[in-house]
């Protein structure tokens, strides 16, 4: 692993096992684990991850979100669909990947960014559905991405999600 990452590089893994002596195993065997390009990460309350059979969720916006039952979580654009396993690498790899990142994308991880923060200051369990149903209410109320955790937009938003009729569903 030392070939392919240094240390202080952020990563996906999945623990494969962890040792008596502390030791950890990762797995990174598949192209949906490896160095993290080009995103955010955040962290929230490990309590509030909901657990599901998927945690590497793309939503409809072209934001993939990795939802880490640890309270970690990274947000970055989605990457776009390559045909062969090889492209696929290549593309993940890349070092001009962050030429293909728009402002307009950069904008969109940041609202995600802001949405996960919000539900976490909240105490409100944090899936890719409550995600897109906090999203639905700024565009609705309009509420500029930096503004997204003001207190007055913040109470906005919490009173929007308990009213039963906000569902904007991922599957």
């Amino acid at each position: 692993m030392r070939d392919l990452f240094k240390e202080g590089d952020l990563i996906s893994a999945e623990v494969q096992e962890i040792r008596h002596d502390g030791a950890i195993a990762l797995h990174t065997r598949s192209l949906k684990y490896g160095k993290l390009h080009f995103g955010s990460f955040v962290k929230v309350a490990p309590g509030l991850i909901v657990r599901a059979k998927k945690h590497f969720v793309d939503l409809p916006i072209g934001i993939s979100v990795i939802l880490g039952t640890n309270g970690f979580i990274w947000i970055s654009a989605t990457q776009m669909t390559a045909e062969t396993e090889t492209e696929q690498i290549t593309q993940k790899h890349s070092a001009t990947a962050v030429g293909n990142v728009s402002p307009e994308m950069f904008s969109r991880v940041a609202l995600v960014r802001n949405a996960i923060a919000f539900l976490d200051s909240e105490f409100m369990a944090i899936d890719s559905n409550r995600i897109m149903n906090v999203i639905q209410d700024i565009d609705r109320f309009q509420i500029p991405v930096s503004k997204i955790l003001f207190p007055e937009n913040r109470q906005k938003l919490t009173n929007a999600l308990r009213e039963p009729d906000t569902d904007m569903s991922v599957e």
